[in-house]
């Protein structure tokens, strides 16, 4: 074969790579919010599926070519960041060119498994999808959001098999489907005797999720009898950046105000609320810890604490109608240690903070910036400063006989913390029986970050069989059951104020026992098999391998 004729045919190959690749892609993206085509999750894939098991070997510049196609579809996905401050513009490049890599790993780990080691296609390409989502709920602090099963939150019928081994049981389920489909379809000489034996396996694996969430669905648990009256504060006030500390502070007093005219309005709507909460970032001024060294305060700094949360406080009280206790997120505050937390705040009926929970699981870029503290300049920039200092326990805060757990913005994102801090309470004696996440998702504008974190908290109900209120200023406020059915939704960018009557439900899930171990095997998997495939057997020259693929391409 002549220069030229390879020169054609690499040409050839690499548009061929890169069109199946990006068709698998764009699938993918439309069957996520905000177009929501979620019956493409179970099919979007298939392009890529062809890719790794059509062709004995990829070109090593054809995975750059991958590579290139996660980079649009993460910058696609993703495009809500830079959305604040013109600075996240570095944060949403850094993130999707991260990102970017999982996609060409995952080619050449399934693509090692299947043609290295022989194992079956309909397996080696679910460990290696699985493998990699597990891993990114993991490294750098977890992105858990955008897993292919959260293509299907708005199905109760087939997420319930999340309760097995978490979100990784359905996307595993949906790569069996794929897998087995597309060989069952496309029936290639190699696989033709086995085309039916690959319909089964998909009809299986569909029938088995779609079994398996219909007896969930129609099994009966107990539940207590008396619930607990809840009443969820949604703000509106889109969130930004402020460039002065006058602007930051007239911007969360603006929204404290907003929230207090909406509990008022709750509290003459009803007369028997147990538990009223805010969002996130409900709390206008920070709160003083407990520990701080007042001492080495002024008299003036300390009474301007106190005095601001007094008129806070006091502008609640409604004559005719008794304050409940308020679950609120705010800062937690120690001026003399410069220590600031994201924290939930329980104020009793008078006012007093009685339980306090600071957040564990910090956002990357948005709260805080690895090596930031050898960087000092970086402390000047507003979208960045100090940045938070993160908590390291849970609580459990009992009302009126129950006991709920709260969670702070993007917490729920990652599965196996919110799975740790059920199991670790349990152990204490004090395993709650709601889920509560406060969130302050107006730094988004209404785009579809906020169906993204709506998914996560769908599926940390279903993974830990427990009801999941979410409170989140602009939306999306839920009250999602132990099934992970969605019973009240609140608008987008609108206030609202939801009740909520959630009770206790006495069930068990089976990953609150076994938790990550069958992804972290397939993680495991997933990084030895792309070792491995990185120094590929040289029984044939790559060049004649790559001139059978070049034959096989449909030319003009």
């Amino acid at each position: 074969m002549s220069r030229r004729e390879n020169g054609l045919d690499s040409k050839r190959l690499a548009e061929y790579v890169f069109v199946r690749a990006a068709a698998a892609m764009l699938l993918l993206w439309l069957a996520f919010p905000p177009t929501g085509f979620s019956a493409l999750g179970w099919v979007a894939l298939a392009p890529l599926v062809s890719l790794i098991v059509d062709r004995n070997l990829l070109n090593r510049g054809s995975y750059g070519r991958i590579w290139f196609v996660g980079l649009l579809y993460w910058l696609g996905t993703f495009y809500f960041i830079p959305i604040p401050h013109p600075l996240l513009w570095f944060g949403w490049l850094a993130v999707s060119l991260y990102l970017a890599c999982y996609l060409p790993v995952f080619v050449l780990s399934a693509r090692t498994m299947i043609h290295g080691s022989g194992i079956p296609a309909v397996l080696s390409i679910p460990i290696a999808w699985v493998g990699l989502e597990l891993i990114r709920s993991y490294l750098f602090t977890g992105m858990g959001l955008v897993c292919l099963s959260h293509t299907q939150y708005q199905h109760p019928v087939f997420i319930q098999v999340s309760d097995i081994s978490g979100a990784y049981t359905l996307s595993f389920a949906m790569m069996v489907f794929v897998t087995a489909l597309y060989q069952a379809v496309f029936r290639f000489p190699s696989i033709r005797r086995f085309s039916w034996v690959h319909l089964l396996i998909a009809a299986g694996i569909f029938a088995a999720v779609y079994g398996y969430g219909k007896y969930q669905l129609e099994r009966d648990f107990s539940r207590s009898e008396v619930p607990l009256n809840v009443a969820l504060i949604q703000g509106s006030i889109d969130a930004t950046f402020p460039s002065t500390e006058k602007d930051f502070r007239q911007a969360y007093l603006k929204q404290s105000k907003e929230f207090r005219e909406l509990t008022k309005e709750a509290l003459k709507k009803w007369d028997d609320l147990d538990l009223v909460i805010w969002p996130e970032n409900g709390w206008p001024v920070p709160h003083l810890l407990p520990e701080t060294d007042t001492s080495r305060m002024t008299s003036e700094e300390i009474r301007l604490y106190r005095e601001a949360e007094y008129y806070t406080w006091s502008q609640l009280l409604t004559p005719g109608h008794a304050l409940p206790p308020l679950l609120t997120g705010g800062g937690s505050v120690d001026p003399v240690a410069k220590k600031l937390f994201g924290s939930v705040l329980l104020f009793d009926r008078q006012g007093k903070v009685t339980d306090r929970y600071f957040k564990n699981h910090l956002v990357m870029f948005g709260e805080y910036v690895p090596l930031a503290e050898w960087i000092p300049i970086l402390e000047k920039v507003p979208a960045i400063g100090k940045g938070l200092n993160a908590g390291t326990e849970s609580i459990s805060i009992e009302i009126k006989g129950r006991r709920i757990t709260p969670s702070v913005c993007f917490e729920t994102t990652v599965p196996h913390y919110i799975r740790q801090q059920v199991n670790k309470l349990a152990t204490l004696g004090n395993e709650p029986d709601i889920l509560v996440n406060l969130t302050n998702d107006g730094w988004f504008f209404g785009t579809s970050a906020l169906d993204l974190h709506l998914a996560c908290n769908v599926f940390r109900a279903v993974e830990m069989r427990k009801p999941h209120l979410v409170c989140a200023n602009t939306g999306l406020s839920a009250v999602i059951d132990d099934f992970g059915r969605i019973d009240q939704l609140g608008p987008r960018r609108q206030t609202a104020v939801i009740r909520a009557a959630v009770g206790a439900v006495d069930r068990r899930s089976p990953y609150r026992v076994i938790g990550d171990w069958i992804p972290i095997a397939c993680a495991f998997m997933t990084v030895l098999f792309a070792l491995i495939g990185m120094f590929p057997g040289r029984s044939r020259s790559q060049q004649d391998r790559f001139d059978d693929i070049a034959r096989e391409i449909p030319g003009d």
